[in-house]
């Protein structure tokens, strides 16, 4: 799973459980899936109309979508 600024930060930043996992980087070309929100700067959800939508979480006017390749 691929995304951008700010979602790149470990787990433990927004859980504060000491999980040291994160997302890769969506310019990696091994992306089989992007996390992608209306909270975030670098992309516009227009760049991905050709991808699946595989899930969209909605709550108090922010979205996330898992989008797959």
């Amino acid at each position: 799973v691929c995304t951008v600024f700010p979602d790149l930060a470990q787990g433990k930043f927004y859980k504060l459980d000491g999980d040291v996992r994160s997302f890769s980087r969506l310019s990696s070309n091994d992306c089989e899936y992007i996390l992608l929100s209306n909270i975030h700067n670098d992309k516009e959800p227009s760049d991905f109309e050709d991808l699946k939508l595989v899930k969209e979480w909605k709550k108090r006017g922010v979205w996330y979508r898992l989008l797959r390749k």
